[in-house]
């Protein structure tokens, strides 16, 4: 091994290493950037022997040389020390400049521009930390109020990309909506994923369904990123860290208890499931797309593994048999137009932002979804009286 890793080739990679570090960072960003769909290994592996190469001529002509304190080709250490001061300096003030503009805009053409803008998913009253949530309804977060009947969304970023459709569909019904939502937070009791960004969501939750069982509102949807939060490695719950390999019954046990808590107290629960995911982000697709000529482009996945992708979420929300649970299935909205695919996004129409997120477009079509679930609902219990009745 010692002779191994003494060859002219591995020590000549492990003086250019650092280098290497350096250079290939932006490279494998720009590819990532430039490519339509995430680059192959073949390119990546290129581009790793590119690194080398531009590696080594930056070691030869520019490290060495100021070991060695060469500095015919190098200014002064007090101009170095400027030079290099202001270059960084506009280095830091166009990073906070393109943090602050979300990305630069005037670089991209006007239409794509207002491509992404009119795609982007809502955050409105998406709660993110510990406080905002100190008294429930939320403030600001209830939509069309002054309606005698609300309903409420209840879940985490997911939900709240849903709710300004569905709260413009209901207030066609003269209906209002209260959006609960908090970031990384499933709708589920007493559990939550182990990120720092979940912490909260224990008490957020119970506050949320102790809050819900008190109040007038009768009808609560529930929407998560449904894959996320049943895929993870460890879960926490009341406060205790559990392995994956321990939790599948109580996962469900946990979402069992949270939509029997809320039956039992009258409520109709509306389970929004999983949507088809890409492996990138779909509206930037969409935009690269449109950017290099195609002008209302479709992107879908394969429906059996939308199915594979799903499968997980699926054994969990199908438990909870109650005759007050309703369930929304976007599959038969985005999968279905042509055998054996499903839409993420349909001649230049958007559905999902990101990977997660709905677009308006997206949530617009999920709302749709749900109002003929609701009257179907509503329309059964109206038979059912009818049948009452005439007994």
């Amino acid at each position: 091994m010692a002779a191994l890793l003494s060859t002219r080739a591995l020590t000549m990679i492990g003086q250019i290493s650092y280098s290497a570090y350096l250079w290939h960072q932006p490279l494998f960003a720009f590819a990532r950037i430039r490519s339509i769909d995430p680059p192959p290994l073949s390119v990546m592996g290129v581009l790793t022997c590119v690194s080398l190469v531009i590696a080594y001529v930056s070691w030869r002509f520019v490290e060495q040389p100021f070991r060695r304190h060469e500095r015919r080709l190098l200014p002064s250490t007090r101009s170095l020390v400027a030079s290099v001061s202001l270059v960084l300096a506009a280095f830091i003030a166009f990073g906070i400049y393109g943090h602050d503009t979300r990305g630069v805009p005037w670089r991209l053409p006007a239409p794509i521009k207002e491509f992404m803008a009119s795609n982007d998913w809502s955050k409105t009253c998406l709660i993110e930390g510990a406080s905002g949530w100190d008294a429930m309804p939320i403030k600001g977060c209830v939509f069309n109020g002054n309606h005698p009947q609300t309903y409420a969304i209840f879940g985490d970023s997911l939900a709240s990309s849903l709710t300004p459709a569905l709260a413009e569909r209901l207030d066609s019904m003269n209906i209002g909506l209260q959006q609960i939502t908090h970031s990384f937070c499933a709708p589920v009791a007493d559990v939550s994923m182990v990120s720092h960004q979940a912490r909260d969501c224990g008490a957020f939750n119970a506050a949320a369904i102790d809050y819900l069982i008190r109040s007038k509102v009768k009808t609560v949807f529930l929407a998560a990123s449904w894959k996320i939060f049943f895929e993870q490695s460890r879960y926490m719950f009341k406060g205790e860290e559990v392995a994956t390999s321990d939790v599948g019954q109580r996962l469900r046990d946990a979402f069992d208890r949270t939509v029997g808590e809320l039956t039992s107290a009258g409520i109709r629960v509306v389970i929004i499931y999983p949507h088809p995911r890409g492996d990138t982000e779909i509206a930037a697709k969409v935009a690269k797309l449109m950017h290099k000529g195609t002008p209302a482009p479709t992107i879908t996945i394969a429906q059996d593994e939308f199915l594979k992708q799903s499968a997980p979420s699926y054994t969990y929300l199908d438990d909870p048999e109650d005759t007050h649970v309703l369930r929304v299935d976007p599959a038969k909205i985005f999968c279905g137009m042509e055998t054996g695919r499903c839409d993420l996004a349909r001649e230049g129409k958007t559905f999902i932002f990101d990977k997660v997120h709905f677009t308006p477009a997206g949530a617009e079509a999920i709302a749709d979804e749900i109002m003929v679930t609701l009257g179907r609902d509503h329309m059964a219990d109206t038979n059912g009286m009818a049948a009452l009745s005439s007994e």
